[in-house]
């Protein structure tokens, strides 16, 4: 048990405004001598838990020079996401310089073959500057959700401008009615 668990309060179950002064205490907490290995809700089995499932908040603060910190649980609801942040997991320079695509199919076809690895399968790992299989799976994970949410956003966008061509085009048929235009015309049949 570090210095710092005696500030623990277990608010699983509470949403975020009903325990702000909680965070406000965190926030000030000696982060120097803070272990996020042994904060009383510290799962490090690191379960995936649901979407919308309240949980119990579990600081960490991966730099201590900046202000901010994450709250592991309720930030990173799948475990693996999780376990890189704990274990300082970063996208690999090799990843970095690749063409987006082709680095995720890298990462898709090793992901594929994980579990009946080929002998090189380890040196595969390194050259993309993974460290284990976990760095694997982190990644793996990050692009599905990084996938997932771009989708998202482009959805909402496609589905906003459907909205406002929608409004224009009714605009404009009910412009038409009343000028006169979508009256039929003696003589023509269609």
């Amino acid at each position: 048990m570090t210095a710092m668990n005696h500030l623990y309060r277990n608010v699983a179950g509470q949403k975020k405004e009903d325990y702000m002064d909680y965070i406000h205490e965190l926030d000030r907490m000696d982060w120097r001598q803070y272990d996020c290995t042994t904060w009383p809700c510290a799962d490090m089995s690191f379960p995936d838990y649901e979407k919308d499932e309240l949980l119990d908040v579990w600081p960490y603060k991966p730099d201590l020079n900046e202000v901010h910190w994450n709250d592991l649980n309720n930030q990173y609801k799948k475990g693996i996401l999780r376990y890189g942040v704990v274990h300082g997991f970063n996208v690999p320079d090799q990843l970095q310089s690749m063409e987006p695509v082709k680095a995720i199919k890298l990462i898709d076809d090793l992901v594929a073959v994980k579990d009946n690895p080929p002998v090189d399968f380890d040196s595969q790992l390194s050259e993309c500057g993974l460290s284990d299989v976990k760095h694997l799976e982190w990644m793996h994970e990050l692009n599905k959700s990084s996938n997932a949410e771009a989708f998202g956003k482009a959805e909402a966008q496609l589905n906003e401008v459907t909205k406002q061509q929608e409004e224009q085009m009714n605009s404009a048929v009910e412009a038409a009615k009343e000028g006169g235009l979508l009256d039929p015309i003696e003589g023509v049949d269609m």
